[in-house]
């Protein structure tokens, strides 16, 4: 019989990967421009979920992550701050309103021009970069992988624009049994589109010691938010390690 960890083993193909558990970072340091980010030590990184979407934003997702019971408006929220979208070159009109009675705006992750916007003010404001976020219990999704896919490719861009670090932050909690096999076999498709190692389709990857660097969020837990008889997720974390 072969082992679970044999059979891991076996489809591992990013084996050099080094795969590290981020809770937060240390204060920033000036990195000189155009450098390569060879190591974390010293950056001021943020999780970068980018899961907002908007009616009309093309991607077939509706209001997500604003909505409330699969609606927006007036009673149906799900956000507990209004974005300032002063800056944003594309927005959304919505079925709220300002006092004055003119329409209430928002941002869609998914646009191009939002990811640009907030890479634009990691560099304005002196912050490194990003992890961009992925939920493994969602990428067999179709519509949701093709969400990340795009939000990472349109951040990789704006990473490189304004020299900041980009990297990847997988959230394993709430996931089901055996979710390490996706989340793998996530990472090697993009890692075949983007090269990590080389940094040839994205310039900016973060790395640490000699090697990307991939974190993995959500493990520690005390409650099995899986139902799959993993406390804490220590099992998957331990197969992807």
């Amino acid at each position: 019989m072969v082992s679970v960890k044999n059979e891991y083993v076996k489809c591992l193909k990013l084996r050099l990967l080094a795969i590290v558990a981020v809770a937060c970072l240390i204060p920033s340091v000036v990195m000189a421009a155009g450098a390569p980010y060879n190591t974390y030590k010293g950056l001021q990184m943020y999780g970068y979920q980018g899961w907002f979407n908007a009616q009309g934003d093309g991607a077939d997702k509706a209001w997500t992550h604003y909505s409330n019971g699969g609606r927006f408006e007036p009673g149906y929220v799900h956000i507990d701050y209004w974005p300032d979208v002063s800056e944003y070159t594309k927005k959304y009109t919505t079925p709220f309103k300002f006092s004055d009675g003119s329409s209430a705006s928002v941002f869609s992750s998914y646009d191009k021009s939002t990811v640009d916007t907030h890479f634009r003010w990691m560099k304005e404001y002196g912050q490194d970069g990003a992890f961009m976020q992925r939920f493994t219990h969602s990428i067999r999704d179709t519509k949701v992988k093709g969400h990340y896919m795009k939000v990472f490719d349109n951040a990789v861009k704006a990473a490189t624009k304004y020299g900041r670090a980009i990297s990847i932050r997988y959230d394993i909690s709430s996931g089901g049994r055996d979710d390490y096999k996706d989340l793998l076999a996530d990472l090697d498709e993009l890692n075949t589109k983007y090269n990590f190692f080389s940094r040839s389709g994205a310039p900016t990857f973060l790395h640490h010691n000699g090697k990307p660097l991939i974190a993995i969020g959500g493990v520690g837990w005390e409650e099995d938010g899986g139902d799959i008889g993993d406390k804490g997720y220590l099992r998957e974390a331990k197969f992807i390690i």
